[in-house]
């Protein structure tokens, strides 16, 4: 398991890596990169809040085993982030 997480995690990395470079190639404004890497940002982080705001924020439904988001939830969370 300790060298999937390693081979993830370079994956990662590197596809990460490449991104970043690719997406600062083609700014529209070289001169002013803080405003659209700003906005290239948001479009990423934005869907993640706003799903789990979404999934926490559901009503309580007396079929499942406790207070709070269950596991169905949650599964729904990690689709909506990818």
């Amino acid at each position: 398991m300790l060298h999937c997480g390693i081979a993830f995690g370079l994956g990662y990395g590197i596809y990460q890596a490449v991104d970043w470079a690719l997406g600062t190639d083609v700014l529209p404004h070289k001169d002013q990169p803080a405003k659209d890497l700003g906005v290239w940002h948001i479009s990423w982080v934005l869907p993640q809040s706003l799903a789990t705001i979404i999934v926490i924020g559901r009503p309580y439904d007396s079929r499942r085993s406790g207070p709070g988001p269950s596991a169905r939830d949650g599964a729904t969370a990690a689709g909506a982030y990818l």
